[in-house]
C-alpha cells in the first residue's frame, strides 16, 4: 500500500551501524565516502546517524574522533625521529620550526640567449 494504509510507526527499518568501527574508520582518516563504502549506506544515512547518535554533524563527529588517529600518527613521526631517522627529522623540521631547503644561487657572467626561428618547412 502506497499511502495511509500501513500501520502507524511503521516504515523503513531503522539502519543499524557498528560504532566501533564507524570510530575506528574515523581514526584512520577515512573520508565520509570510504566510511560509507565500508558501512555500506550513503552519506545522507551517516549523517542522520551521526546526528541520532552523537547529537552532533558528521563533521563535528568526524573531527573528534579523528583526533586521537592524528594524534597518535604525530607521536609515531616524533619516535622515528627520535630514533635517528633523518628524513623524518628534516620533515618534522620543516613543519615545526620553519626550515627549509634553501640553496642560493649567485650568477656570475654573462648570460647568453640564443633563440632560432624556423619557417614551416622547418628552414
Amino acid at each position: 500500500m502506497a499511502h495511509g494504509g500501513a500501520r502507524k510507526g511503521s516504515g523503513r527499518k531503522a539502519i543499524q551501524l557498528d560504532k566501533s568501527l564507524f570510530e575506528n574508520l574515523c581514526k584512520i582518516q577515512c573520508t565520509k565516502i570510504e566510511i560509507c563504502e565500508v558501512l555500506d549506506v550513503n552519506e545522507k544515512t551517516v549523517t542522520r546517524w551521526c546526528k541520532e547518535q552523537y547529537n552532533k554533524s558528521y563533521k563535528e563527529v568526524w573531527r573528534i574522533k579523528s583526533a586521537p588517529g592524528r594524534a597518535s600518527l604525530r607521536r609515531m613521526q616524533f619516535k622515528a625521529a627520535e630514533a635517528g631517522n633523518s628524513t623524518m627529522l628534516i620533515w618534522l623540521g620543516k613543519q615545526y620550526l620553519g626550515q627549509s631547503d634553501k640553496q642560493d644561487l649567485t650568477q656570475t657572467g654573462g648570460l647568453n640567449i640564443s633563440i632560432e626561428w624556423a619557417d614551416e618547412n622547418g628552414h
